[in-house]
């Protein structure tokens, strides 16, 4: 909510909204691609923290999950594989996101 309200202060939507463009129309063509950008990079920060202490959260609440797994078969195996299976995707669906968002920035689609 943060990055939206401080694009709504930004120059260009106010040039924008003075040239007699909607409100809709602002919105979605340049807040909420800036907004959705800078949430984006800021999602991976959050994503990191909230996987490095789920292992406290589910010793917290008592929650059988990926860390209690791991920690009652502390096989080297399984071990690996969990972890792959946690941070390969992430890794994946991040590197994916980055490419296209550094294409479309390419293109000047992004950041107008």
């Amino acid at each position: 909510m943060l990055n939206f309200e401080r694009e709504e202060t930004q120059n260009y939507v106010e040039l924008a909204r003075s040239l007699g463009f909607g409100k809709w129309y602002v919105q979605t063509k340049h807040i909420f691609r800036n907004a959705v950008l800078s949430v984006f990079f800021q999602s991976k920060k959050i994503l990191w923290f909230m996987l490095s202490n789920l292992f406290i959260l589910e010793l917290l609440f008592n929650i059988n999950g990926v860390t209690s797994l791991l920690v009652s078969y502390m096989s080297p195996s399984s071990f690996a594989m969990a972890l792959l299976c946690l941070f390969v995707p992430v890794f994946i669906v991040y590197s994916l996101l980055e490419i296209i968002v550094e294409r479309k920035a390419n293109r000047g689609e992004v950041l107008t």
